[in-house]
């Protein structure tokens, strides 16, 4: 799975071959990440985008402020998804639609993509260091 400049976001077979593409209109430095159920999650622009294991796009969800998404989401243990915009909003969605469940401000830019670490210690590096528990 790869998103290139060229606007499209492409899944390749093992041989090397497209199994298929899917049209984003533009190019995002996010990379792709996939849950449990094989849905892959991609930030394209300002917006949060769902997308099937087949290549359909089963939902997006807009950032606040019109705030593009530069860093990978992250797929937590419970299903839902945690994204960071580039102004520093990190937002937790359900995975199913794309309904908020909260959101912080982090107030530095969010270039950093989100993790979870030993003890289910949510950690996120903007300028300087956060820990969010």
């Amino acid at each position: 799975m790869l998103h290139s400049t060229d606007g499209f976001l492409y899944a390749l077979n093992f041989d090397g071959t497209k199994r298929w593409w899917l049209p984003t209109a533009s190019g995002t430095q996010c990379s792709p990440v996939i849950g449990e159920d094989g849905t892959i999650y991609l930030g394209v622009n300002e917006h949060m985008w769902a997308i099937t294991a087949d290549g359909k796009r089963k939902w997006e969800q807009p950032a606040p402020f019109e705030a593009h998404f530069e860093a990978s989401p992250l797929v937590l243990a419970n299903g839902t998804i945690c994204h960071v915009s580039r102004y520093g909003m990190v937002m937790n969605i359900n995975a199913d639609e794309p309904l908020l469940n909260w959101m912080f401000y982090i107030s530095q830019q969010g270039y950093a993509s989100p993790t979870v670490g030993p003890r289910e210690r949510f950690t996120l590096l903007a300028r300087q260091p956060i820990l969010c528990a």
